[in-house]
């Protein structure tokens, strides 16, 4: 998603409270929420907005609940957020230290704007964010604020995200058919390939696919527009980051299918980070080590995005479990 201003996450906001709204009044609404006043109509107008805990107790009421927002967004509630209920200062606390992770709260302010000291604020429960400034953090901690508010509504009925929805959507439904296709996509970034004209075979030998692959592959990222040709090669029309978790199914077999490369390239010796540790720990140690690899996640996704220039194209392949099941 493209860096957006902070009077983006304001427009949101409003957009947000009205399409959760849906055919109720505002008055009436306003006080379900136990306002005497018409509250609603100032949230929707943007002169003011609520609290993101309570723009989630309004979610409640209307239908969505605390735990259904997290199911959603995570697909796999992490351990320490299940029972979590974000209509709460804490349960929001809570779901924001997660998103954070190990990330610097100087980090995070300078990248997206947002007081440092406000951010500590939120975090040690001495205040609470507004609805924009949530959704400012959210798209900024995890770069998946359209999954968030899907979470809640119908994208389409939010003008401010509709076309950046659809277009997410066309992203992913192209890597759940053709996996390599993202690949190719993170190809057409490296110096290897901008620096002359299109040659057949070049992206294939970066990626380590057939040519026949790589025609399809840039068949493919062409229906679905994602590439255009220019100035004699294919070029991205936009470069971000894809959440496959939006179908678990088809999530799960990208990983099977990635997981399945890794395998591959081990057996066949080709060069690589492959190792492995077996061992026996405590489960509330399990439990401390899931949370230190989604850390280790976010870190290395920080020093992908600000890594230039861009030369190789890499897989990072992770795995933890129980051997028990």
């Amino acid at each position: 998603m493209a860096a957006q201003d902070f009077g983006y996450f304001e427009e949101l906001s409003s957009q947000l409270v009205r399409a959760l709204r849906g055919r109720r009044s505002q008055r009436a609404l306003s006080s379900r929420l136990g306002y005497s006043t018409n509250t609603l109509y100032t949230w929707e107008a943007g002169t003011a907005a609520p609290t993101a805990v309570r723009f989630f107790e309004m979610a409640a009421i209307t239908g969505v609940s605390g735990e259904q927002v997290l199911e959603r967004f995570f697909r796999v509630v992490p351990r320490r957020l299940i029972g979590t209920r974000v209509t709460t200062a804490e349960g929001l606390r809570a779901f924001m230290r997660e998103l954070l992770g190990r990330t610097r709260i100087t980090a995070l302010a300078a990248d997206s704007g947002l007081s440092r000291f406000a951010i500590s604020r939120w975090l040690s429960g001495k205040g609470q964010p507004k609805l924009p400034e949530l959704l400012c953090f959210v798209e900024h901690t995890t770069l998946r604020l359209p999954d968030l508010a899907a979470a809640l509504v119908d994208p389409d009925e939010l003008p401010a995200l509709r076309e950046e929805w659809q277009k997410l959507q066309t992203m992913r439904n192209v890597g759940y058919e053709q996996p390599m296709t993202h690949a190719v996509l993170r190809a057409l970034e490296t110096r290897a390939y901008r620096e002359g004209p299109h040659r057949e075979g070049r992206l294939a030998g970066l990626v380590g696919i057939s040519l026949d692959q790589e025609r399809r592959c840039l068949e493919s990222l062409c229906d679905a527009e994602q590439i255009a040709w220019q100035g004699g090669r294919w070029v991205a029309r936009s470069v971000e980051m894809v959440d496959f978790r939006r179908d678990a199914r088809a999530a799960q077999a990208l990983k099977h299918y990635w997981a399945q490369l890794a395998a591959e390239r081990s057996r066949e010796a080709r060069p690589g980070l492959f190792a492995y540790h077996l061992f026996a720990v405590s489960r509330r140690d399990l439990e401390r080590l899931e949370a230190l690899q989604r850390d280790t996640l976010r870190q290395m996704r920080t020093i992908i995005a600000a890594s230039e220039p861009s030369e190789v194209v890499g897989m990072l392949n992770l795995q933890l479990f129980d051997l028990s099941g």
